[in-house]
């Protein structure tokens, strides 16, 4: 299940990939950083199946995410 939805967003996370390139490294730190929030999520919201609306929100959740950990990055090291 955990591979099947994770395939669906490739795309999506190649965009995350581009667009936060300064983040990470290579493809295995990317790699296990997108699964480990996949898993989060699929357990905080208790998801057995990907429907359109999850997918929506699944994507905003990211990255919402994201920006909160370079907020606390910045407060961190600023």
């Amino acid at each position: 299940m955990i591979e099947q939805i994770y395939k669906q967003y490739l795309d999506f996370y190649d965009v995350i990939e581009k667009e936060y390139s300064y983040l990470v490294d290579n493809d295995l730190e990317w790699e296990v950083f997108h699964l480990r929030f996949l898993l989060y999520y699929l357990v905080w919201y208790k998801i057995d199946i990907m429907h359109p609306l999850f997918s929506f929100h699944y994507r905003a959740c990211y990255r919402l995410y994201i920006e909160q950990l370079l907020i606390s990055n910045d407060c961190v090291g600023g």
